[in-house]
């Protein structure tokens, strides 16, 4: 039987994708889709059975950005949903350094703080492009 898709990142995406919008399964760790697209299904997944197409619209387009070699999707014309998808891909990234980082406090504290410093930024209407740098220097500050 041929392959349906063409390599193993399309494949584990749909599969993934599917699983997300049928039943509402979260994604499991793989480095076969990256980070953002990762955080996309998982969004969609927690969203279930509320999804909208607009959850399922960032899941393909952050997939296209980070596995595609295509000029349909850049991320500064990407939609609000995609756009976020991205940012959290990028702050819970920033949540496991830092759990790295500081082993002797409890990663949900950890977790808690970046939360509350991206949420009161995202409020403060802080420019898009130095979110994850602001909230990482005041983490480290924080928890230092």
């Amino acid at each position: 039987m041929p392959a349906q898709y063409p390599d193993l990142a399309e494949q584990t995406f749909h599969e993934l994708l599917s699983a997300a919008l049928t039943y509402g399964h979260r994604p499991r760790h793989t480095t076969a889709v990256g980070p953002t697209c990762w955080v996309a299904i998982d969004v969609l997944a927690r969203e279930h059975p509320d999804a909208t197409p607009e959850h399922v619209i960032a899941a393909y387009d952050a997939f296209a950005i980070e596995h595609q070699n295509t000029e349909r999707v850049r991320t500064d014309d990407a939609d609000p949903v995609t756009t976020r998808a991205v940012e959290y891909a990028a702050i819970d990234a920033l949540v496991a350094q830092l759990s790295i980082t500081y082993p002797a406090i409890d990663p949900n504290t950890v977790a808690a703080i970046v939360r509350r410093i991206h949420a009161d930024l995202r409020h403060d209407h802080a420019p898009q492009e130095f979110i994850a740098l602001r909230v990482e220097h005041d983490a480290h500050r924080q928890l230092g």
